[in-house]
C-alpha cells in the first residue's frame, strides 16, 4: 500500500468515527426524557413520600423534588399539591397513594405522568400539554 493510500484510510475512518459520534451524541435528543422539575408545592396535614430507596415512607415537606418511581401519599387529615415545570397541578385529597412510575417529557414539549391511587381505586395515566 502506498504511503497515499494508508493517508487517505486513516482519513475516511477518522471522519467515519466522528459522524458516528456525532449520531450517537443527537439520537438521545429525539428520545423522551425526564421532566425536570417536578415539586411538591404544597402540604398540609400528615403527608409522606417513598422514594423508591428500600426506607418505606417518609414526611414529605413543602418543595420536595418528585422523582421517577417516587410514592406520595396523602393520610386522612392530608392534602398535597405537585407543580409541574409550566406551572400546571396535581391536587391530591386526603386518603389517597399516588406513584409517579413515569415522568417524562416528549420532543413536543407534552408532559406524561403516568400513576396510580389506591384508597380511591383508580388508575390513570394523564398528559399534560404546554400551556399557550
Amino acid at each position: 500500500m502506498s504511503r497515499l493510500s494508508v493517508r487517505l484510510l486513516v482519513t475516511v475512518v477518522a471522519v467515519s468515527f466522528l459522524l458516528l459520534s456525532i449520531a450517537s451524541l443527537t439520537a438521545p435528543a429525539f428520545a423522551d426524557s425526564q421532566a425536570r422539575v417536578v415539586r411538591l408545592s404544597e402540604v398540609q396535614g400528615e403527608v409522606q413520600v417513598d422514594r423508591n430507596t428500600g426506607r418505606g415512607f417518609e414526611k414529605a415537606f413543602l418543595n420536595l423534588p418528585i422523582t421517577q418511581g417516587l410514592k406520595l401519599q396523602a393520610k386522612h387529615d392530608g392534602r398535597a399539591e405537585v407543580e409541574f415545570e409550566d406551572g400546571s397541578t396535581l391536587r391530591v385529597t386526603p386518603d389517597t397513594v399516588i406513584g409517579f412510575p413515569q415522568l417524562s417529557l416528549h420532543d413536543s414539549g407534552a408532559k406524561v405522568l403516568g400513576g396510580a391511587s389506591a384508597g380511591r381505586h383508580c388508575l390513570c395515566q394523564v398528559r399534560w400539554c404546554q400551556r399557550r
